[in-house]
């Protein structure tokens, strides 16, 4: 993050006028007049897409649940835990946590690593997501980049070269590394969030963590090799999957996870800002999978 800071400072951009345009709530500026015609003709779906991708990192923080259990923290590590996890099982209500004032302090206190860590990475996303978005419109705006294929990755490079040739091969070197750490991790998230839903779906039936995972990468390697073949264009490709599995999904899950909050004890329930923050993001988060449900099936279906 700090690197990004620099690097973006170095460009030299508008301070004062991203300031404005933070604030500028509802103001869709005019596209350029060498914008990519798909992004032009489906304006609405490009902008709810791009929202999309800038929050759906946060996906991966529903694994913390498996995550949370794995290690055994908090009521995870009480002696009992296989007879709460079957009572849960058959209960409408959360009403096996204990509400004692020093339990109830124990167990928060177990949380709040996990507070910090999802506190800490919205702010490092919407920092290096405005230092991205700041450096591209001072250095790429310029070169009339349209990011249309793949030339989003290639394209930053203009950002880096900018501040010294040499960091153009720093950066494809950390693209690499982060586009092989994603191959690396999307199958374990993508396999551990699937395990835990079908575990609470059918609890009775045996489902091996092992099995899900094989099944989940020879989906991802069938579905990519269609894909390949089929060549779909690249702005079609990232809007069905910003549709669903990010604007869609996390509305969702945003949902669910405000109905589990009403689902605990009052004692653990979060505080009142912070509720009303949930409710006003999910409102945004539904308002958007509509925006982007709607876009796409014009686009795809022409209606």
């Amino acid at each position: 993050m700090s690197g990004t800071i620099i690097g973006t400072l170095m460009v030299r951009p508008d301070f004062f006028k991203a300031l404005i345009g933070t604030f500028n709530f509802g103001y869709i500026p005019e596209f350029p007049p060498w914008a990519p015609s798909d992004a032009v003709k489906h304006r609405m779906l490009t902008m709810a897409t791009t929202f999309g991708y800038i929050g759906g990192s946060v996906m991966a923080y529903i694994v913390y649940a498996n995550w949370v259990s794995m290690h055994k923290w908090g009521l995870n590590s009480h002696k009992d835990i296989d007879a709460i996890r079957s009572h849960a099982l058959t209960r409408d209500r959360i009403d096996y946590l204990p509400e004692d004032l020093e339990s109830v302090d124990r167990l928060r206190r177990l949380c709040s690593p996990l507070h910090w860590d999802v506190s800490m990475g919205a702010l490092v996303l919407f920092i290096v997501t405005g230092a991205f978005m700041l450096s591209g419109a001072v250095v790429l705006m310029p070169l009339q980049s349209q990011f249309e294929g793949w030339s989003l990755l290639t394209n930053q490079a203009h950002v880096w070269a900018t501040i010294h040739p040499t960091l153009v091969w720093v950066y494809y070197i950390c693209i690499i590394a982060a586009l092989w750490g994603s191959l690396q991790a999307l199958p374990e998230i993508y396999a551990r969030v699937t395990h835990e839903f079908l575990k609470s779906i059918w609890p009775k039936l045996t489902w091996s963590f092992l099995r899900v995972k094989q099944a989940i990468c020879l989906y991802i390697f069938l579905v990519t090799m269609v894909i390949v073949w089929s060549d779909i264009p690249f702005n079609t490709l990232i809007q069905i999957v910003g549709f669903l599995s990010v604007n869609l999904a996390i509305a969702l899950i945003m949902i669910v996870a405000l109905y589990l909050n009403f689902k605990l004890p009052a004692v653990y329930r979060t505080s009142s800002p912070i509720l009303i923050g949930a409710i006003i993001s999910s409102i945004i988060l539904i308002i958007f999978a509509i925006t982007s449900g709607f876009g796409l099936a014009k686009k795809l279906i022409g209606f």
